[in-house]
């Protein structure tokens, strides 16, 4: 295969072929061999080779005075040679730097602790107490999640299997959020059975949540719209 090369005298020993064709990539040099200037002599001469002969011209000049490894190159001519195997092709692969900043080391650090203040811990344990205190009411249900659009008569419908003695929703609401609803029956029997059949369906797209009503529970409405 035939290339055009510059032809180099490397002025000193022990030259490192990587670090040589290195200094040649980012001219285009495909590869380089090394040879012997005269068969008896010690002094080393290299052939880079190059796709095109302005590539090798251009290397030739670049090479004039060029130091490698404390030696100094000596261009000696552009030549064109038939070598007998292909030159393997060096890759030259991009390298990116990142400038990182030094990160400070605080010494002793220990995490911040959350102060508590007493009158927290006072507020904490009385609502602690205060829902102990909830009494269950298992004649009544509270149910959450309510369309807006659902009314007093559409909760009577569903539970008109049931002896209810009220369905309540309050008009208090805004009508861009889930509503709450009240049921009341005759006994807990009706109470519970309209609750395990009530809770988790959906109406008028919203899926409710229904639990037994407490008798100190502000009623308000908690549960996402699903």
């Amino acid at each position: 295969m035939t290339y055009w090369g510059a032809l180099v005298k490397l002025d000193g020993e022990n030259v490192n072929e990587d670090t040589l064709m290195q200094k040649f990539i980012p001219q285009g040099a495909l590869g380089l061999t090394l040879e012997f200037v005269q068969p008896d002599s010690d002094e080393m001469q290299a052939f880079i080779a190059f796709n095109s002969q302005q590539e090798a011209e251009q290397a030739h000049k670049y090479a004039d005075g060029l130091v490698v490894e404390g030696m100094i190159l000596e261009p000696i001519e552009v030549q064109q040679r038939n070598l007998p195997i292909p030159i393997p092709q060096v890759k030259q692969h991009a390298i990116h730097v990142v400038d990182l900043q030094p990160v400070p080391i605080i010494k002793d650090y220990s995490p911040p602790i959350s102060v508590i203040q007493p009158q927290q811990v006072l507020n904490s344990l009385q609502d602690k107490q205060s829902q102990s205190q909830d009494v269950l009411d298992q004649k009544g249900i509270f149910i959450k999640n309510l369309n807006p659009g659902t009314t007093e008569d559409d909760l009577k419908l569903i539970f008109s299997t049931y002896q209810f003695t009220q369905c309540k929703i309050p008009q208090s609401q805004t009508q861009d959020k889930p509503h709450y609803g009240i049921v009341d029956f005759k006994n807990e029997q009706d109470a519970n059975r309209a609750l395990q059949y009530s809770n988790g369906m959906v109406i008028h797209g919203y899926k409710i949540f229904v639990e037994y009503k407490r008798d100190n529970k502000r009623e308000k409405s908690q549960s996402p719209h699903t």
